[in-house]
């Protein structure tokens, strides 16, 4: 959960962290590009479905906007998606 100022609340559902509930702050740049790819028209409420064994599944929820997608090595989600990604898992233990 990232709120618009920047604060995270990061809790993991699995594994040994397994409800360690862990918080920090983004930086101001992060925050500002943050901001510019959820306006970004590219992301908007879609699904992109895959089905694999051993993959993860990415919902991200902007006010009333959703992307959903399977990373199965095959699908394709809006780059805007995959730029958030990578943001959040740059800044938070995500």
């Amino acid at each position: 959960m990232v709120e618009t100022d920047g604060r995270w609340r990061f809790s993991a559902s699995r594994g040994q962290d397994a409800e360690t509930v862990k918080t920090g702050r983004l930086s101001a740049a992060q925050v500002k590009r943050l901001h510019l790819l959820l306006g970004d028209p590219s992301f908007g409420s879609a699904f992109y479905p895959g089905s694999c064994a051993d993959g993860f599944h990415y919902s991200l929820l902007a006010g009333q906007r959703r992307v959903e997608w399977d990373e199965c090595g095959r699908t394709n989600p809006a780059e805007v998606a995959r730029a958030i990604v990578a943001l959040l898992a740059d800044a938070t233990p995500f």
